[in-house]
């Protein structure tokens, strides 16, 4: 999954290490907010792409 996120920013930023971590936690919550099941359901299964 790939999400693209643009802004500017005035002053220098850190970013943490583990960002990947809180952005998915982030999005499965949301989603869970709209869809408990579904959300359960890819963040355990997930899609497959080309049977892999």
């Amino acid at each position: 999954m790939r999400i693209e996120v643009t802004y500017e920013q005035v002053q220098p930023l850190a970013l943490p290490y583990n960002l990947n971590y809180a952005l998915t936690s982030y999005l499965y919550y949301c989603l869970a907010q709209i869809d408990e099941g579904q959300a359960k359901w890819l963040h355990d299964e997930g899609i497959t792409f080309a049977g892999v």
